[in-house]
């Protein structure tokens, strides 16, 4: 009988792994991998719920312009409404529109009226629920307001410039004004815009209403500023086709806003009353909820948490 080397402790063959391996530690990878993945598959699943529920409480306080994907939309809108909106503003200063609206529709850039369009329209609208729309004259008369108290705001901070741009206008109006007044501006300039940026409007609003001495619009104004607004809006805003559509078929491109009339039946009448909305293509609320599949993870779950850092070239994984 011949005997063999004498065994150091070491195991051959039998599990078929590593050297050092424990018996049956494939089966414990496998499982702390399915729970790994559990536990990846809920945060995923929670990341979403929260998006979604950001995204309802956004849109019920009217401020779904500010999330991704409505800001992706206006980038394609922003420049054919601006188009839109000079066109009329050039035809108001030389005399050819006569529509009622016309001395007030050249006291603001055309790029702020466009912000200002999107962003009212898109925040009634998306106030709706799944299917959004927002009356006519109401977001007529909310575009036309906040219209009317930018163009406000833009007048007092031309009043107000700071001294390199009161030195650079070189006006005769600001050599007269002593020292103690353009201090007195500069001030009231650096306040405001300290507002503006933290979007306290309703404060600069009470500012501004101080120092303006012109007549507040009248209420048919507002409205026949901002449904001429909407009406540009409506003429310019398309849904582009999504990516993955096919070449050989045509681009599906629909507007994104469509103005119909609905009736408001009381109950015990026949007879209902009419009324103009605007509805938002359904695509759009389609986009709102895809985006939270692209959420994204600020920390991934771990099921063995990680060694503390303490110092360099230790405590690393290898």
């Amino acid at each position: 009988m011949k005997w063999g080397k004498k065994s150091n402790g070491r195991r051959r063959g039998g599990g078929g792994g590593r050297r050092g391996q424990k018996p049956g530690s494939s089966w414990n990878y496998m499982k702390l991998k399915q729970r790994q993945v559990k536990i990846e598959t809920e945060a995923w699943e929670l990341a979403a719920k929260e998006y979604k529920e950001l995204l309802s409480d956004m849109c019920e306080q009217k401020l779904a312009p500010n999330l991704p994907y409505m800001k992706s939309l206006f980038l394609g809108w922003f420049e054919p409404l601006c188009k839109k909106i000079e066109q009329d503003q050039a035809l108001c200063r030389k005399g050819k529109h006569k529509a009622a609206y016309a001395p007030y529709f050249d006291l603001l850039p055309s790029d702020k009226m466009a912000v200002i369009t999107m962003h009212k329209v898109m925040g009634l609208i998306m106030t709706g629920g799944e299917n959004g729309c927002a009356r006519v004259v109401s977001a007529s008369c909310s575009v036309g307001e906040a219209i009317e108290q930018e163009i406000r705001i833009h007048k007092f901070l031309e009043k107000t410039k700071t001294k390199k741009a009161a030195k650079a206008a070189k006006s005769e109006e600001n050599k007269n004004v002593s020292d103690d007044v353009k201090k007195e501006q500069e001030g009231l300039h650096k306040k405001v815009t300290n507002l503006m940026k933290k979007g306290k409007l309703q404060v600069v609003g009470h500012i501004v209403k101080g120092y303006d001495d012109s007549k507040p619009w009248t209420q048919p104004v507002k409205a026949q500023v901002g449904s001429r607004l909407i009406e540009l809006l409506l003429q310019s805003a398309y849904i582009q086709p999504p990516a993955d559509q096919l070449g050989d078929t045509p681009p599906d491109i629909r507007p994104a806003f469509v103005h119909t009339l609905r009736t408001s039946v009381k109950e015990g009448q026949k007879t209902g009353r009419r009324y103009g909305v605007i509805e938002c293509d359904p695509s759009v609320r389609k986009g709102l909820e895809r985006a939270s599949r692209h959420v994204v993870i600020p920390y991934m779950p771990m099921l063995i948490p990680p060694v503390k850092w303490t110092g360099y070239k230790k405590n690393l994984v290898c």
